[in-house]
């Protein structure tokens, strides 16, 4: 689900990265227990995977309902592996985004365009639409249909074709499943903004219909800045539904100019989820859980180096950074310009969180290179600090003089 093109654009185009908006972060943020989303999490269907699941606090798996794997013959219905993916997933109280797309092959006899439902057709696909939704009706918590229809590789029709299809299969979906949200968009940054506008102004973007992006970048104040992008657009239409971003994440290797390497990907997990809680973002989906067995993976191809394990269940180096993160700012609220925390020098990024448990969480890195040495205030006692650094968690010792880097710490204490 990769946009390749949309990566190798940022060696390209540097000016992507514009300078984050203080509007979405000058205001206390809830954030929901329910933040954490992953990308092909679950298809092993598995205990071992969930629990893994469980242990990085995961709330949210998406995966694609693939119509040609469906409904791979005119009217022959075949849901068994969705079935078991769903049931899997329920059993294990994990919620589900799943994604409508793509084509059947028996819609093009003759060979024809893949990747695209030509009008003719959009009625056959509102077809798979009607028979998946009123199957997992109640079991499934958001639905997105397509995905990044902004770029070629997925959607080659025209944007009057795809706003068709959207306009007919999201009316499907709500009058099948209203408690269901329904995710329009899914894009990614590539010439994304007249197809969103085209939502709007088909007046597609209605009550009970969030939006979906993929804010992915080379670095995680980029996806910050083009998020806001995103979601600047959304405010000068007036939307006031949810936003998911459905994929973001960083290869650890291959030939992808947004590669961070192993060293530094804790350092981008930490900060791109901050960054993005911070801005009231509903869910937020890492792309994605594993990588391929490392004897097996392809070193100049990045596709194979976007995950945060392998599927012994050994985490990557600089991933456990996830759940460091997640677990200590999910169902906490975010309080920007907290008092105690003043005499924090401004080259170091502050970011404060409380529970309603009496918990606090205190996430702060250096913004250029080098080290700034700081003290906490007297009134944090008992912390416990994970670096991402080295992923080693320890104590706090009483005064003691912090280093910051570039490189996250995650406090917390009670």
């Amino acid at each position: 689900m990769r946009a390749y093109f949309s990566i190798i654009i940022l060696s390209l185009f540097l000016f992507i990265s514009c300078g984050t908006s203080k509007q979405f972060i000058s205001n206390k943020i809830e954030i929901p227990t329910d933040f954490a989303g992953m990308v092909h999490a679950g298809h092993t269907k598995t205990p071992a995977e969930y629990h893994f699941i469980d242990e990085m606090g995961i709330s949210w798996v998406l995966t694609t309902f693939y119509w040609g794997s469906i409904e791979h013959k005119e009217g022959v219905w075949d849901f068994a592996s969705t079935d078991a993916f769903v049931d899997s997933a329920r059993s294990y109280s994990k919620k589900i985004i799943a994604v409508l797309g793509y084509q059947t092959d028996w819609i093009y006899p003759q060979g024809g365009s893949k990747k695209y439902i030509s009008p003719a057709h959009i009625p056959d696909f509102v077809n798979f639409v009607e028979k998946t939704v009123s199957r997992y009706k109640g079991k499934i918590d958001a639905w997105q249909i397509w995905n990044e229809p902004n770029f070629k590789m997925f959607w080659k029709g025209s944007k009057e074709d795809y706003l068709a299809l959207t306009a007919a299969a999201s009316a499907k979906i709500q009058q099948i499943d209203p408690q269901a949200k329904v995710l329009m968009g899914g894009f990614n940054l590539l010439g994304y903004g007249k197809y969103l506008q085209s939502l709007f102004n088909s007046n597609l973007m209605t009550s009970g219909r969030a939006a979906s992006f993929h804010p992915y970048n080379a670095t995680p104040l980029w996806s910050a800045g083009i998020f806001d992008n995103f979601a600047k657009r959304l405010n000068k239409n007036h939307f006031q539904g949810e936003i998911f971003v459905t994929e973001v994440g960083y290869p650890t290797g291959g030939w992808y100019p947004s590669k961070v390497g192993d060293k530094k990907l804790g350092a981008y997990i930490v900060k791109t989820l901050t960054l993005l809680a911070i801005r009231g973002v509903r869910v937020a989906c890492w792309y994605q859980l594993f990588d391929p067995d490392p004897q097996k993976r392809n070193k100049s191809n990045s596709e194979d180096y976007f995950g945060l394990a392998f599927h012994n269940y050994t985490y990557k180096q600089g991933a456990k950074a996830y759940p460091a993160c997640v677990k200590n700012i999910a169902g906490k609220t975010y309080i920007p310009q907290y008092q105690a925390f003043t005499n924090i020098p401004k080259s170091v990024s502050t970011f404060y969180f409380e529970g309603n448990d009496g918990t606090k969480t205190l996430i702060l890195w250096k913004k250029s290179a080098g080290t700034k040495k700081i003290s906490l205030p007297s009134t944090v006692k008992n912390a416990t600090l994970f670096d991402a650094k080295t992923e080693i968690t320890r104590p706090v010792e009483e005064n003691e003089i912090l280093k910051v880097t570039p490189f996250p710490f995650i406090i917390t204490w009670k």
